[in-house]
């Protein structure tokens, strides 16, 4: 029997024998990597002993190249972020532990201790908590917040370009400062996930006295300090940094939160996902990302190391390129998402950690599922394809080790037996650098590939805006198509209730018609770590939070 993914945090043990985020969290295991790279890596990645069990050390598959929060240059940074950052509000943990996704409204205060919708629901009046100093001593202020949130519509591709106009944020005027420890955030319209956006690593609101002090004439929000630096009010503080490499964090002094129990964290990369594992099983590290699948039941046999598996939103896809002239007609993209056998790859490739994921917005978000899902109907596939005058078109399918993970091409393999099984001419075309293959994904040069969608925010206007809005950043596949837009503007600006769920499942099902992507799986980024590490939560930034891990 299957294991299904289940919310929560558990230990699984399976007897068979990762992937990525979006704008929330990804595999990062790279074909390109030689074995004597990986040997050395694995050779020099141990815990170091300080006599303490308040140092943790962790292998992730990358590692960030700089500080500052306005840069994205990878999901490194964002993960890096969530350790010294601070945000207005955060995630309630709580949710976590009860086995629950998390969903718009489990925020609670962090930097922010309360806010207040008015009555038209185009702003919202915050509260800042008193006496939080910055890593330089500086108090909290909504100067800061106000300074921060104009660097970020100044040049934060992920804020400026996603967050804020998803979340309807009106960047021109974003803040209004009313006094020291009081602000408005001012809306364009009213968004139903305005609060949840702030919970992102990449809202951080900087020390701005310090800041400032950093800047030039030439440099007025101090990005060369910045990327070197850190100058924000969260836990821990960048102790060092070996860009690509290695990060060394250290408790920050005077945090106005909980204590954190590690005093020191070390972060270091370790490409391949097998080297990780076996640092993990011998003891030489505490904690590893994205497990890979075909690691997972030696993991959890083993005595002294678990598997970490949480609630999620993350799907691996094949998406198509809508503007592609063989791709063009719905009916075509439907008889490809027909033609795909979900369950045949889900214990060969996914080791019985995934679902297949056939409807429009991930199961875990407790909507309704479509009334038309996409499940598997090859003699439906044929009929739609004779019916478009399709037979015998071709195929290609780009396939990277980044996203979803290392076994994109065998998954791909599969893909293309279903589709050849109803008359497609598929093939693969495997990319081996990442960089060469999110390049091609952007510039849209692509006619189909395979990839993963991880929403930051667990809500389906956030997520249909994020990927498939005619406007988005991220739309990628080339669809555009006005109805569908409108439902997504009624869905953002519209608090629960019978209006916003009739927009949702109009979308959903255009979704399911139209198909500009096929979703295959919902797979977590799974972690594992040693028996004794406590307290992982995984966000929907994908990042692991260490101020909240422990050792007992």
């Amino acid at each position: 029997m299957r294991v299904r993914r289940i919310s929560g945090i558990v230990t699984l043990a399976v007897a068979t024998s990762v992937l990525l985020a979006g704008c929330g969290g990804g595999s990062t295991d790279s074909a390109e990597t030689s074995a004597e790279t990986e040997t050395s890596a694995t050779e020099e990645v141990a815990t170091e002993d300080d006599g303490q069990s308040t140092t943790v050390t962790m292998a992730w598959g990358n590692v960030a190249s700089q500080l500052d929060p306005s840069v994205f240059t990878g999901l490194a940074d964002v993960y890096n972020m969530a350790q010294y950052c601070t945000t207005l509000v955060e995630y309630d943990a709580a949710v976590a532990a009860e086995g629950k996704t998390f969903l718009p409204g489990d925020v609670t205060g962090n930097l922010a201790e309360s806010w207040e919708a008015d009555a038209a629901g185009t702003s919202y009046t915050f509260k800042l908590r008193e006496g939080v100093v910055s890593s330089w001593g500086n108090p909290l202020t909504s100067a800061d917040v106000k300074w921060s949130f104009d660097r970020m519509s100044a040049g934060s591709p992920i804020v400026s370009g996603i967050l804020m106009p998803i979340a309807n944020i009106n960047q021109e005027k974003s803040i209004e400062v009313i006094d020291d420890l009081t602000f408005k955030m001012n809306l364009t319209e009213p968004s139903a996930v305005a609060i949840a956006v702030l919970t992102h690593p990449t809202m951080c609101i900087l020390d701005a006295v310090k800041a400032q002090a950093e800047a030039t004439a030439d440099d007025p929000w101090a990005s060369t300090w910045l990327g070197t630096n850190t100058a924000s009010f969260g836990p821990y503080l960048v102790e060092s940094i070996d860009p690509g490499q290695e990060i060394r964090y250290a408790a920050m002094p005077g945090y106005f939160g909980d204590p954190v129990f590690f005093q020191n964290a070390i972060v270091r990369m370790v490409p391949e996902g097998a080297n990780r594992t076996q640092l993990l099983l011998a003891s030489e590290v505490d904690l590893i990302t994205d497990t890979p699948f075909d690691k997972l039941a030696q993991i959890a046999e083993s005595d002294n190391a678990k598997v970490l598996l949480t609630a999620d939103v993350n799907r691996h896809t094949l998406s198509l390129n809508t503007k592609d002239p063989q791709l063009a007609d719905p009916r075509v993209r439907k008889a490809i998402s027909l033609a795909i056998n979900r369950d045949a790859f889900l214990d060969s490739i996914y080791a019985g950690y995934a679902d297949a994921a056939p409807d429009g917005l991930p199961s875990a978000m407790n909507f309704p599922a479509s009334n038309r899902p996409n499940s598997y109907d090859p003699e439906q596939a044929k009929a739609l394809l004779a019916e478009a005058g399709a037979d015998g078109m071709t195929l290609q399918i780009t396939t990277n080790n980044g996203r979803p993970g290392p076994f994109a091409e065998d998954l791909g393999r599969l893909l293309v037996a279903d589709l050849q099984a109803v008359g497609i001419n598929a093939t693969l075309n495997p990319i081996a650098s990442e960089a060469d293959f999110e390049k091609a994904v952007g510039e849209k040069s692509l006619q189909s590939w395979l990839y993963t969608e991880r929403p930051a925010v667990a809500d389906s206007g956030y997520i249909f805006n994020l990927y498939l809005g005619s406007k988005s950043f991220l739309n990628n596949t080339g669809f555009a198509n006005d109805e569908f837009d409108a439902y997504v503007k009624t869905i953002v600006s519209t608090d629960a209730g019978p209006e916003r769920d009739a927009a949702i499942a109009a979308a959903q099902d255009m979704v399911q018609d139209l198909v500009p992507s096929v979703y295959l799986t919902e797979a977590s980024d799974i972690a594992s770590s040693l028996n004794d590490i406590q307290g992982y939560n995984m966000y929907p930034h994908g990042a692991t939070v260490i101020g909240e891990l422990s050792r007992g």
